[in-house]
């Protein structure tokens, strides 16, 4: 067929072309891809990694992506944890809450190259197909940046993007198995890639969740998909985390960090004990913040250093969490 001004001429012309014999220029043909090995540096084991092994106290303080396209104030309070010598590692957020900032992948790789502290960069499946997760996983991989802790993430009703559209082509389950099979040497399907990556890929675990049977549930399916270390939900209360290390038969599969947050009020704590889903702030704990009044914070931070030195006892370390984005107070805590 044709548009206007073709002619019948152009009609046979373009007919007598399709229909006459066509061979290729070059002959095509099918061979086996062979797999490249990987360079020795890359296989090289990751500074946490080596910590659990050993059994080395954790610490890691978490950070917040940049809201806006600098990465130099980040940079610098990463720079200022490394040198203070308390804490080994920073992990880094991938739009918490469903609030779009700075790629984690992306601000780590810089943190690492020029604060010189190791990370732990979160992925949340919730804003990318599996295609788009597994691109930047490599381009992560080959920046140096090799935890990753795998994150469902918030649905994106509760950040600044209500009408947007969450893409979980898979959850962290199989985020972790993406790994997995990377470090394998393959992708989701199974097809080789050029060459394998040495991911040491986390998960988050919940001990104080509306639903433990599903959470119990959820955790084995990610130790089973290849997770070699867990993070918890931020805990007030240790009772909830040995309540969980009974029903896992009394120790844990992998290595888990205990994420400690010091609550500055008791204004605060309600509100992350009921608008937070899966966050459990005790009776006691709030009732003691009340009557502290302008001393809560005080009251709050003696609560955070007891979950500390508890947690010594349990867990490989911890994850610390800084309200009001400023995570150098946390470093008080270590002290």
């Amino acid at each position: 067929g044709g548009c206007c001004g073709t002619t019948p001429a152009e009609i046979a012309a373009i007919d007598e072309a399709l229909a006459g014999e066509r061979k290729p220029r070059a002959r095509l043909e099918f061979a086996e891809r062979e797999l490249l090995v990987s360079l020795g540096e890359e296989l090289l084991e990751t500074g946490l990694a080596r910590a659990l092994r050993e059994r080395e106290w954790v610490v890691t303080i978490q950070l917040d992506p940049p809201l806006g396209g600098s990465s130099k104030g980040l940079v610098e309070l990463a720079h200022a944890i490394g040198e203070s010598g308390k804490a080994g590692y920073v992990d880094i957020n991938d739009n918490a809450t469903a609030r779009a900032g700075m790629s984690s992948l992306i601000v780590s790789a810089t943190i690492e190259r020029q604060a010189g502290i190791e990370t732990i960069p979160h992925l949340t499946t919730r804003d990318a197909s599996v295609m788009g997760l597994e691109s930047m996983l490599l381009g992560a991989h080959s920046e140096g940046v090799r935890n990753i802790l795998a994150i469902t993430g918030d649905p994106p009703e509760v950040g600044d993007y209500p009408g947007a559209q969450g893409v979980y082509e898979i959850d962290s389950v199989g985020l972790t198995e993406l790994m997995t099979r990377l470090n394998r040497g393959e992708d989701f399907n199974g097809r080789p890639i050029d060459a394998p990556t040495s991911f040491f890929p986390g998960v988050a675990v919940n001990p104080t969740p509306d639903d433990l049977e599903l959470e119990l549930e959820r955790f084995h399916a990610k130790v089973e998909a290849g997770a070699r270390f867990a993070i918890t939900q931020i805990v007030f209360d240790l009772d909830y985390f040995d309540r969980l290390t009974e029903r896992l038969g009394g120790s844990w599969p992998i290595p888990v960090l205990v994420e400690i947050f010091p609550l500055t009020s008791y204004r605060l704590a309600l509100r992350l004990h009921n608008e937070v889903p899966g966050i459990v702030v005790p009776e006691a704990l709030q009732l003691e913040l009340q009557n502290a009044g302008a001393n809560a914070a005080e009251v709050g931070c003696s609560r955070a250093r007891e979950l500390i030195e508890g947690a010594r006892e349990r867990a490989a370390g911890v994850c610390l969490v800084a309200p009001f984005r400023q995570p150098l107070r946390v470093l008080e805590l270590l002290e």
